[in-house]
């Protein structure tokens, strides 16, 4: 059973809580993570999502989810990363929320991780049953499967975050 703090629209922590899967309490909302790794390739790591799962299964997209009761967003963010493809994240690894934004009952927050050089081939990664595999692409690619059914559904302005963030590209080839 998965407990979320709840919060208000614009962040504060209301000291109340919430168990996932059961209705969501009027103007109040739970913190979920996206995380969008990188390599020093420029490319990026995506997981497909587990065909058993009820919520978009069998899709490619990022490693996230929700923040539990007592986890701020790094936190969040960490423990998913940990738990879906055993990424346990150095000390020296760049990572940043790229933006936040509210969707329905959620505050999302996106992050973005530079990994160092030599940190992790896709071979590597020990994925969890929520995870059917894991696969670094780069950008153009990406690209080309957000125009199949193999992706989940991004806006163009989370899309533009990711694509054309400076941050990003420069990690990626300093790295």
């Amino acid at each position: 059973m998965e407990i979320w703090d709840l919060y208000t629209r614009d962040r504060t922590l209301t000291g109340e809580t919430h168990q996932r899967g059961l209705p969501m309490p009027d103007d109040r909302y739970h913190l979920v993570v996206h995380l969008w790794i990188f390599n020093c390739q420029g490319e990026m790591l995506i997981q497909k999502r587990g065909a058993h799962l009820k919520s978009k299964p069998g899709i490619w997209s990022m490693t996230g989810g929700s923040a539990v009761k007592g986890e701020h967003s790094e936190l969040a963010m960490m423990r998913e990363a940990e738990e879906e493809i055993g990424l346990t994240f150095r000390e020296d690894t760049e990572r940043w929320v790229l933006r936040s934004y509210i969707s329905g009952p959620s505050i999302v927050d996106v992050w973005a991780a530079v990994l160092p050089t030599g940190y992790y081939d896709a071979d590597a990664f020990e994925i969890s049953d929520e995870v059917d595999a894991v696969k670094w692409v780069s950008q153009r690619q990406f690209k080309e499967m957000l125009q199949t059914e193999e992706t989940g559904r991004f806006g163009e302005e989370y899309l533009q975050g990711l694509f054309e963030n400076k941050r990003i590209l420069e990690l990626a080839l300093r790295v």
